[in-house]
């Protein structure tokens, strides 16, 4: 199998890909990223068994690149309703995030806000956000 049928394979796969209600946006430009990075690897294919290309997940690839974006741009917009972190030197477990509409949230072992806000699942951060 030659290295165009192998990307047009991926290509494939990847366009594929459905996305979940709200994530649209990062979903389809997860999609664009992965294309174009598949197509500036084609040298790369001509080495890989086409038996190993078949097993490996590319909606997986796309949907945690998706949600890796959207969870950095929900960030973005709540860094700034930020009002403080609570650090407990001795019991890093009782560690909080004070955000300024009064709600707080408990993120053990964190020394910095942007690693406390990834520690927060992303649909607690788009209720902080709202």
């Amino acid at each position: 199998m030659t290295k165009q049928d192998k990307l047009r394979y991926i290509l494939n796969q990847i366009t594929k890909v459905k996305s979940f209600k709200g994530s649209e946006k990062y979903t389809s430009k997860a999609m664009a990223n992965r294309c174009v990075f598949y197509r500036e690897q084609m040298e790369r294919l001509e080495n890989m068994d086409f038996e190993e290309i078949k097993k490996y997940d590319f909606a997986k690839e796309v949907l945690l690149l998706a949600h890796k974006r959207e969870k950095e741009d929900v960030i973005k917009k709540i860094e700034k309703l930020v009002y403080r972190l609570e650090i407990h030197e001795y019991s890093p477990e009782q560690n909080i995030i004070h955000f300024k509409n009064g709600q707080k949230y408990r993120v053990s072992h964190k020394r910095s806000v942007i690693s406390a806000l990834n520690d927060i699942p992303l649909w607690k951060l788009k209720e902080i956000v709202e």
